[in-house]
């Protein structure tokens, strides 16, 4: 799983100061409602999470294709020059 960065969490925690502060003023709060806004944040923070995981295996699989395909164009320019050496060393 992704660690988030401190930008995030802070994020976070001023977007949920802010849910509070503007319920607070207006309505009387319960346990209840803390307890249901504290799950709500939870499946955001979940739900980023599982983002940011997709965002970095996305860019790993990238990444493992492009090694990959240098891999195969080193092979072919080792072939070709081994080839080109084998010829002039045969002229």
């Amino acid at each position: 799983m992704v660690e988030l960065s401190d930008e995030v969490k802070e994020f976070i925690v001023k977007t949920v100061r802010e849910e509070i502060s503007r319920i607070l003023p207006l309505t009387v709060v319960t346990k209840e409602d803390l307890r249901l806004a504290i799950e709500a944040m939870n499946k955001r923070f979940e739900d980023l999470q599982k983002y940011m995981d997709r965002r970095f295996e996305d860019m790993n699989r990238r990444f493992d294709g492009l090694v990959r395909l240098l891999q195969i164009m080193f092979i072919v320019l080792s072939l070709l020059i081994a080839v080109f050496g084998f010829l002039r060393a045969a002229m």
